[in-house]
């Protein structure tokens, strides 16, 4: 009688801990990826939930962020639409096959064109590819809203550890409105990350959710530098204790060449 009880209560918590496991959303896994589109550098960052993908890719030599929606099934094969434009247009197209060496296929401009192949990797980065420094400035003008950016960023690594930081951006209109964003390294604590480097506020150093997390990407002769993003609050405008951003001001990615030191900010 004994072990038929304890088969009952075996086959109970089995059955629970699958309801469980029914009931829970499925994670979605982030992709962060780099290669070449014919002979273009490019950054991918996608998520993937089940079969579906969704993110954006850009050109790094021209840092502009194009959307893209998709879908990868069972056996690595997969599909992305690419769109862009105040229009959301479809532009282009990926069709390949992931493996355990890269994503693979061609891509193909939207109304016809020339096909061009695409390689890609995902991104783990070794400690030699965070080595360097880098100090740099990019200006940009907004047309539509009347506003200049200047950005600029200090950055120092050395075998994968972050030892100066520091990033600024000012933007004024036309009309002489001017909103600032300031952080530094004394506002931040680096924390291990698989295959990049994780910088987040320091009073939120615990938190599983910070307002600021700063990734930084290796992806070949690149470095990309992004600002926030990925849970809700995590913008770096501020964190609990400090304000890194006037009313107004938000932050943008910013995309460093490890080889000339230039940066560019992405649009």
């Amino acid at each position: 009688m004994r072990c038929s009880q304890l088969g009952i209560i075996l086959v109970l918590t089995l059955l629970f801990a699958a309801a469980l496991a029914l009931g829970r959303p499925a994670l979605a896994a982030e992709l962060s990826l780099s290669g070449k589109v014919g002979r273009a550098p490019v950054l991918l960052m996608l998520q993937q939930k089940d079969g579906d993908l969704s993110g954006w890719y850009l050109y790094l030599r021209q840092a502009k962020q194009i959307r893209l929606e998709g879908h990868i099934d069972s056996k690595g094969t997969f599909q992305l639409a690419e769109y862009a434009g105040s229009d959301n247009r479809k532009t282009g197209s990926f069709e390949g096959a992931a493996q355990q060496d890269g994503w693979r296929g061609i891509w193909r401009k939207a109304g016809g064109g020339p096909a061009l192949p695409f390689t890609l990797r995902q991104n783990r980065s070794s400690a030699e590819a965070f080595d360097g420094a880098f100090r740099c400035s990019a200006r940009t003008t907004d047309r539509q809203f009347g506003y200049t950016y200047v950005r600029e960023l200090n950055l120092r690594l050395s075998k994968g550890a972050v030892t100066a930081f520091s990033a600024e951006q000012e933007a004024v209109s036309k009309a002489g409105d001017q909103q600032d964003c300031s952080i530094g390294l004394e506002d931040l604590a680096q924390k291990p990350a698989e295959g990049e480097l994780l910088l987040v506020s320091k009073d939120e150093v615990s938190d599983a959710a910070p307002r600021c997390a700063i990734r930084i990407v290796g992806a070949g002769d690149y470095l990309y530098i992004q600002f926030g993003g990925g849970t809700d609050g995590n913008d770096c405008r501020g964190s609990d204790a400090t304000m890194f951003c006037s009313p107004r001001a938000f932050w943008v990615p910013m995309i460093v060449n490890r080889m000339t030191r230039a940066c560019r900010a992405v649009e």
